[in-house]
């Protein structure tokens, strides 16, 4: 059986539609990339400690929910640091500000900076201890 050119030509305007569609699920990421929330026109985040906490170097804290927003200060070193969260480099931020980390909901999440300077910061998430 021979099929149409209608029906070639309609299934490959299908597959295109349905590419197109889920292109932007495929290509957007569940987590928002780190950025500077301090400083040029922005105000200081409020951490509630229920969807978000804010912490800096030698402080803990703590969230209710699952997944949680980190906020972070960076240490006021004088010169660009990269933040590690778990063992992982999230970015390389200027000193002194505050920065959205993005959303975790590992159980103990260790923030550092590479190369030290500064202590570890550390935040609890649900139903788990330090």
């Amino acid at each position: 059986m021979k099929r149409s050119k209608w029906m070639t030509g309609s299934s490959l305007l299908l597959a295109g539609i349905a590419t197109l569609l889920l292109s932007g699920c495929l290509t957007m990421s569940g987590e928002p990339a780190p950025t500077v929330v301090q400083g040029a026109g922005h105000d200081e985040p409020t951490a509630d400690g229920f969807l978000s906490t804010k912490v800096a170097p030698g402080q803990s804290g703590s969230c209710r929910s699952s997944p949680c927003t980190i906020y972070y200060r960076t240490p006021d070193l004088g010169h660009p640091v990269e933040v590690v969260v778990n063992n992982f480099i999230v970015g390389t931020f200027p000193s002194g500000k505050v920065v959205r980390l993005g959303d975790y909901n590992a159980p103990n999440t260790v923030i550092s900076i590479k190369g030290g300077g500064a202590p570890d910061a550390y935040v609890n998430l649900p139903g788990n201890s330090l």
